[in-house]
């Protein structure tokens, strides 16, 4: 590396360094950080640097190409407990971020977390806490809103999915009869999806969405768990309309199939629908059957023993008996 003059930064090469000891990883120490910049090599931890944070004479604090944080000092220094713990929480929150954040989020919250450690450094911890603040506040909003891409991108592949097969159902209505299958239950379930895929957008901003290493797949997952779920209320209520438990009056409509689908959406949408027409049918069970074994059956009574004689018995057997060998006079 070229030498540089007098009146600018100088890197100074340890003279106890030699090539062996460098292949071994160690860097090169260095006297002034000040004149650094994006896209130089610093030459004490052997890293590029992408994105300059914060550059003095005694420290230095960036990005490296891979966007990791990275920071060195021209001097050894001891970390006071407050630095130390403001790096323990730089480390807990770059493990956080991993999953939820694009990689454009990432650098821009990693900066966030390198600023807040140079602050740190210089001994300025309010500034430092100040950031971090900030930093998860960034996390929190941008992992809640990915997530909840993830959320609705789930819900709309299976509602995309449940419609599609409708739609090949209802082309191919002659051949699905042919089987002796209702046709009208099976739409109604699958019309059920509309339901439950309105309720997802009504609700969005008060789905809860965990940024403590979740996953982004377990929130697709949870799209299409919710979907199946508002489909299977669907189903419940094209059997309970088909069997006149509920609503028998869509059966009269001059469009039955019409009024059916428009009840499925709205139970996969509702939430007290299902529950509401299940306890209907707990009510329409026999009273035998719906109470607990425990209450169906009688209590019985044991009855004390009575040791006392019979008068009857008594009666009976003082009797004499009729001798077969006696002659009546």
């Amino acid at each position: 590396m070229p030498e540089s003059n007098d009146n600018k930064n100088t890197l100074i090469a340890n003279p106890s360094v030699t090539p062996t000891h460098i292949e071994k990883g160690r860097g090169i120490e260095v006297s002034d950080f000040g004149n650094f910049c994006e896209g130089d090599k610093d030459p004490s931890l052997n890293k590029t640097i992408k994105t300059l944070v914060y550059g003095s004479k005694d420290l230095i604090v960036y990005l490296d190409d891979h966007d990791e944080i990275q920071w060195s000092t021209a001097s050894s220094c001891s970390l006071d407990a407050n630095t130390s713990k403001t790096i323990s929480t730089i480390i807990e929150l770059e493990v956080l971020c991993k999953e939820p954040l694009t990689q454009e989020e990432k650098q821009s919250f990693k900066v966030l977390l390198a600023q807040s450690l140079a602050d740190s450094l210089i001994g300025q911890h309010d500034a430092a806490q100040e950031v971090l603040l900030k930093a998860r506040a960034y996390l929190q909003e941008k992992a809640t809103e990915n997530y909840r891409i993830c959320y609705v991108i789930g819900a709309v592949f299976m509602t995309l999915l449940s419609m599609s097969i409708a739609l090949l159902l209802w082309i191919n209505k002659d051949w699905v009869l042919s089987y002796k299958i209702n046709i009208d239950i099976v739409l109604g379930m699958l019309f059920g999806s509309l339901g439950a895929l309105l309720s997802i957008f009504t609700r969005l901003q008060n789905i809860e969405m965990s940024t403590t290493g979740s996953r982004k797949y377990t929130y697709i997952s949870e799209g299409v768990a919710r979907v199946i779920v508002g489909e299977i209320g669907a189903l419940l209520t094209a059997l309970a309309i088909k069997s006149n438990v509920v609503v028998g009056l869509v059966n009269s409509f001059s469009n039955p199939l019409a009024g059916l689908l428009a009840f499925c959406i709205v139970a996969a949408f509702s939430e007290r629908f299902v529950p509401s027409l299940i306890k209907k049918f707990e009510g329409s069970l026999p009273e035998s059957e719906s109470k607990p074994e425990s209450e169906s059956k009688p209590k019985t009574l044991t009855k004390p023993i009575n040791n006392a004689p019979n008068p009857t018995n008594n009666s009976s057997t003082t009797t004499p008996k009729n001798d077969p060998n006696t002659k009546n006079e």
